[in-house]
């Protein structure tokens, strides 16, 4: 057995990473995050969807450790911005219990954040262009739903 097998059982992180395999995690916290959604399908593929009060949308996609791609959409669904950020930018620890954050594109006073698990629930879909393209129209509609 080799020496990442052993800390890996020992600190209980393998467990920790299958739990949120094909999961949808409601989350609450760091603050300047709210409310949101993680995503994570059975190829371990990251969406995490951050509605804000400005119904502008932020979309983080990547893999179980780290954003790969930062998407943010304006009001209407328009994709206002799309790049590639640096590997330490934003990383984050998905555990059963908090999701830990932390890296070089979130606010510099402390070294981590932590968001709350509200509830987690099975996640069947795929994460692909199609999928981030589906939900952005389905997150743009309940903007516009609030509204009313």
């Amino acid at each position: 057995m080799g020496i990442l097998k052993i800390l890996s059982k020992l600190t209980g992180i393998e467990n920790k990473v299958k739990w949120s395999q094909s999961k949808k995690i409601k989350v609450v916290g760091p603050d300047f995050f709210g409310q949101y959604f993680i995503y994570v399908d059975s190829n371990f593929n990251v969406a995490i969807y951050l509605p804000k009060d400005d119904k502008t949308l932020h979309i983080f996609l990547g893999d179980i450790f780290y954003a790969q791609r930062w998407i943010k959409c304006d009001a209407h669904g328009n994709k206002v911005l799309e790049e590639k950020p640096p590997k330490e930018a934003f990383q984050w620890k998905i555990n059963p219990n908090r999701i830990w954050y932390r890296g070089t594109g979130f606010p510099p006073n402390k070294p981590v954040y932590f968001g709350k698990v509200i509830s987690s629930e099975k996640f069947i879909q795929s994460i692909t262009e199609e999928w981030v393209d589906m939900m952005i129209k389905k997150y743009i509609k309940m903007f516009s739903f609030k509204d009313r």
